[in-house]
């Protein structure tokens, strides 16, 4: 392939020899084709496709500051108004008189536990603190130990020499929001490729 700049166009050149019946060189066969048209629009693929890239890199980062700030969110606030809620359950606890009304303060106690711990686990789950504080590889590793703790798989996972950042990246946040979905792990031999 010949790019004329003179022209502004691409040629792609082909010779073939001529032989006769004995096998000599009597000549060659010369093509040339015009191929400016093939050459743009690979260029315009190629734009389009870092064009897609860009705005897939920026919708990623875009759904991880939302995580971040819902998770923020949920804790700042969900997460005080329950952990208060339960030391003023724990203040009436010890005025009351009546063992039915301990009993379901006890209830109510025991429930608001509940909601505090699906609050820190939602927390976590929409963006875990350690991604921000100790890195990328580690909260690959805790992701591991999250399917293995939710029984999905039984292997550990051991990360690949020099990884991708992008595949990486895409694993995390693909299969980091519902980890009953990595069942397919398997089919990777649980490698983070």
């Amino acid at each position: 392939e010949v790019y004329l700049s003179e022209r502004g166009i691409w040629l792609r050149i082909s010779v073939d020899p001529i032989l006769d019946d004995k096998g000599n060189l009597t000549g060659s066969v010369h093509i040339i084709r015009d191929i400016t048209e093939s050459k743009e629009a690979e260029e315009k693929l190629q734009i389009y496709q870092e064009h897609l890239r860009a705005l897939a890199s920026k919708l990623l980062l875009a759904e991880e500051s939302e995580r971040k700030r819902i998770a923020t969110d949920i804790h700042d606030n969900i997460g005080q108004i329950l952990t208060f809620s339960k030391i003023k359950l724990g203040a009436l606890k010890e005025l009351a008189t009546s063992p039915s009304l301990v009993r379901v303060i006890n209830e109510i106690r025991e429930l608001t536990d509940q909601a505090i711990k699906y609050t820190r686990s939602l927390t976590f789950e929409l963006s875990p603190p350690i991604l921000y504080e100790l890195g990328f590889e580690a909260a690959i590793e805790w992701l591991g130990e999250q399917i293995i703790k939710s029984r999905v798989c039984s292997s550990p996972f051991r990360m690949m020499d020099n990884p991708s950042s992008w595949t990486m990246k895409r694993v995390f946040f693909y299969f980091r929001p519902s980890v009953s979905c990595c069942s397919i792990v398997p089919s990777i031999h649980r490698q983070i490729l």
